[in-house]
């Protein structure tokens, strides 16, 4: 889950990232606007409360910021790989906690610091074996506590943020 700063042209650049379930965020203050303008080192990232686009932007602005191909929500969505529909009979949440347990453990790979003292079930690359303890119905509560626990395990060895490591990206 890498973040990056989107370069649209009338605003000056914005720091987002994309959400376990594929949805841009951009770094916000109050949840509601976008940080314009600012680059990662100017962001005060303890404060940061994302605005995510979909329905949590719907609730705020009346769009989910995916219809107008020129919004900041669709252009950073459609700097992500195209991924494949589910199978028909995937269940969507499983899948995006499935995504983002795999998306984790990446990223604990890349930072040797970060591999001691994991737990084996908790980490590891196998979309399915997640997908799997998620379907096993271990409840809501289940799947954010291993969520928190690998948050928790990556801020710790330096690898993660609240607004994990921003990346720029140079504007044209």
């Amino acid at each position: 889950m890498a973040e990056r700063l989107l370069p649209p042209a009338q605003w000056g650049a914005v720091l987002y990232m994309i959400t376990p379930g594929g949805d841009p965020a951009c770094a916000s203050y109050d949840g509601a606007n976008c940080l314009w303008g600012l680059g990662s080192g100017r962001v005060d990232l303890a404060r940061v409360k994302p605005l995510v686009c979909g329905e949590a932007h719907r609730a705020v602005w009346g769009t989910t910021g995916y219809e107008n191909p020129k919004h900041w929500c669709s252009l950073a969505r459609s700097t992500q790989p195209v991924q494949d529909t589910l199978p028909p009979n995937e269940n969507p949440e499983c899948a995006s906690y499935a995504r983002g347990a795999v998306e984790q453990y990446n990223l604990m790979m890349k930072w040797p610091k970060c591999r001691a003292g994991f737990e084996k079930g908790r980490w590891q690359g196998n979309y399915q074996a997640h997908y799997g303890w998620c379907m096993s119905n271990p409840g809501e509560a289940a799947l954010a506590n291993e969520r928190r626990l690998r948050d928790l395990h990556l801020e710790r060895c330096g690898t993660q943020i609240k607004f994990k490591n921003p990346v720029l990206i140079p504007s044209e």
